[in-house]
């Protein structure tokens, strides 16, 4: 099989369209009360890493109409949360946060919106080169561009109208934990209420994680109170 640079731009707009797709899912994340959960949107990034592309993008095209009309499964507000982790595939986390009393309303994870947040740039002549530089520009810990990231979350506090970040990091992610101080430094000369603990891949300690997100619901609600 042979793959030249018309199919590898071919499916670069296959992919950017659903990335696009994705940024107007997530727009509506943006609302008071969002039309879908936190592991909801979560539910349907994955779908995006692993369905072929042309039918997530068909499927995501139909069911956005649906969402836009949808109404919040909340009949109150709660507090706004981003929650930030590496490739959190499993929604049960993301379930036990909003249990607790939070609205995932952003997240910053590997398989969330840094999956499908920036396109590929296709200016160049080689769309290999336009792809390696995309993943290139991912903006996980891994990559060190610490400012870069955080600024990014700040962007996205704001934009999203988040009250508090949490950080649920793989224990076994040497880099994040390498950020974490200058994560937790930069977002409290922010104003921005934060905390970070380590989680196992598979769901554990659920009454401690409850316990702790519990702990990190009460700064949020003191901060917005006070």
């Amino acid at each position: 099989m042979k793959i030249d640079n018309n199919s590898l731009r071919h499916t670069i707009a296959v992919y950017d369209k659903g990335y696009s797709l994705l940024r107007k899912l997530y727009e509506l994340r943006k609302r008071e009360l969002p039309p879908l959960s936190g592991s909801e949107a979560l539910a349907v990034t994955t779908a995006a890493m692993v369905m072929p592309r042309d039918e997530f993008n068909k499927e995501l095209e139909e069911l956005l109409p649906y969402l836009v009309q949808r109404k919040a499964d909340v009949s109150h507000t709660r507090p706004r949360v981003l929650l930030s982790s590496d490739m959190l595939d499993n929604p049960a986390y993301i379930e036990l946060v909003e249990q607790v009393g939070c609205l995932v309303a952003m997240d910053d994870l590997d398989n969330g919106s840094r999956y499908f947040w920036k396109t590929t740039d296709g200016n160049s002549q080689d769309p290999a080169y336009d792809l390696a530089r995309r993943y290139l520009q991912n903006g996980s810990p891994r990559m060190f561009d610490w400012r870069g990231q955080i600024e990014q979350l700040v962007t996205w506090v704001k934009e999203f109208n988040i009250d508090g970040v949490l950080e649920l990091a793989d224990m076994f992610d040497y880099p994040r934990g390498f950020r974490r101080p200058y994560l937790e430094s930069w977002l409290k000369e922010e104003g921005i209420p934060v905390m970070s603990f380590d989680r196992d891949y598979c769901l554990a300690n659920v009454s401690q994680l409850k316990t702790r997100i519990g702990a990190f619901l009460e700064i949020v609600q003191a901060k917005a109170t006070g």
